[in-house]
């Protein structure tokens, strides 16, 4: 059986491998016919990895048909259930878990699992969560994944013995509490980032619906009195903006740089999928590392540096981003993203702004095509119009704008995850017994 040799549990702490004291559901496959982006009678939700984050993302999740009763009660979780990533491309992302706290049950899809404890009256499922989760046993899970053609998977025997140390009842429910208490301050940091976010989308709305006229003035003084910001904002009444398609070669240059087939088994690169982006929290997007011998046969779009990159699978979700890190074209994209590079004086931090209007994701709704996954085809991305200024002095302008509201963003991102890594350092004590000054602390 696995040890934890850091784990230093007081004694009173009773101690079982998770095989005698939890028992584990599997993951589900399906066919695509099966896809729906919406609920109707007779589909179930399915909980993909892409859904499993510092938190349960129920924007993205979608629905099957055609399950049966024998296969939902093999794959489902509900409530109390612990959730966590068993194979993936990444291997930081191997054992990442959630919590169902809804009154609800999901279908778990292939690549994850889910946990829960067969008796309450030893161990509570929020206890074992919050143990799973933290700092000590995710570095467990990760390090021993294996990895077989281009996967890391856990060892499903291997986690069945691993020993957890858990106290009397009375002791777990003052642990989850603490722990509790500081998962509540995380959502409200992650609450404040997704209404500035909403705020930036508006303004970025308004900037374009407006051409910047006179009433930008408005936008700029009541953002300012609302959000205490300090913005000196130049409007130019009588400017002029253009309308361009993305398939202008002078202006764009799209998807232009991919990797053949014919590219060395032995290159090795970092790859974006499309469920390593998280728009909603303005981050860089999850990469990880994989030889082209290895890799999915989506792995073929080149990134280079100021590439503002549009995903084109479910566009409604608006998982995009903009390469404003250092690349040496060893960064790969999955071809459900579009690439788009700039090759005249645009520049991707205006254009960063502008792939997150209405005005075009409106566009790419009414271009996209299927029913269950709607995507935008690469021909038809090509299609899309984009509104721009003319004046290089009017695109400052606007970059200039955006870029300190996007800062005093940024500001709350950095803070989430700072608190994230104290709240797991935490926790991590709580696990390890480390209690009592804690919880009187809380």
């Amino acid at each position: 059986m696995i040890n934890i040799p850091y784990n230093q549990a007081p004694k009173s702490w009773e101690i079982a491998p998770l095989e005698v004291i939890a028992n584990f559901n599997s993951g589900i496959t399906w066919k695509k016919s099966q896809e729906l982006d919406k609920n109707e009678d007779s589909s179930f939700p399915v909980i993909r990895v892409g859904n499993v984050q510092d938190y349960l993302e129920t924007d993205d999740l979608l629905y099957l048909l055609g399950i049966t009763d024998e296969a939902f009660e093999k794959n489902k979780a509900s409530k109390g259930s612990t959730i966590y990533v068993g194979s993936n491309g990444s291997q930081t992302r191997i054992g990442n878990a959630i919590y169902i706290d809804k009154d609800k049950d999901f279908l778990v899809a292939s690549f994850l699992n889910s946990i829960k404890s067969n008796n309450e009256k030893k161990l509570l499922n929020e206890f074992l969560y919050y143990w799973f989760n933290s700092y000590n046993v995710q570095q467990i899970l990760s390090n021993t994944a294996e990895s077989t053609s281009g996967l890391y998977n856990l060892s499903q025997s291997l986690l069945e013995k691993l020993k957890i140390s858990y106290p009397k009842l009375n002791v777990q429910k003052s642990i989850i509490e603490v722990a509790k208490f500081l998962d509540n301050i995380n959502y409200d940091l992650r609450e404040i980032i997704k209404k500035k976010i909403l705020i930036k989308k508006r303004l970025i709305n308004q900037i374009i619906q407006n051409n910047l006229s006179g009433k930008n003035k408005f936008i700029v003084r009541e953002l300012n009195e609302r959000e205490s910001l300090n913005f000196d904002f130049v409007d130019n009444e009588n400017n002029e903006w253009v309308i361009e398609p993305l398939s202008n070669k002078s202006l764009f240059s799209i998807n232009s740089n991919k990797l053949s087939e014919k590219t060395s088994k032995d290159f090795y690169f970092n790859y974006i999928e499309i469920e390593g982006v998280n728009s909603k929290l303005l981050i860089k997007p999850d990469n990880y590392k994989i030889y082209f011998g290895e890799a999915p046969s989506r792995a073929r779009k080149v990134l280079r540096n100021n590439d503002v990159v549009v995903c084109s699978v479910r566009p409604i979700l608006q998982k995009n981003f903009h390469v404003s890190w250092d690349v040496n074209n060893d960064y790969i994209c999955s071809t459900g993203f579009n690439v788009i590079s700039c090759v005249s004086d645009i520049d991707g931090n205006l254009l960063k702004n502008i792939v997150f209007s209405d005005f075009f994701l409106r566009q790419m709704i009414a271009y996209e095509s299927g029913t269950s996954y709607p995507a935008v085809s690469d021909q038809d991305f090509k299609k899309i119009i984009i509104s721009l200024p003319k004046k290089e002095k009017t695109k400052i302008d606007i970059i200039e704008f955006l870029d300190k509201f996007e800062s005093n963003l940024k500001y709350y991102v950095q803070l989430y995850d700072v608190y994230k890594r104290i709240k797991d350092n935490i926790i991590s004590n709580l696990m390890n017994g480390k209690v009592e000054s804690l919880i009187k602390n809380k």
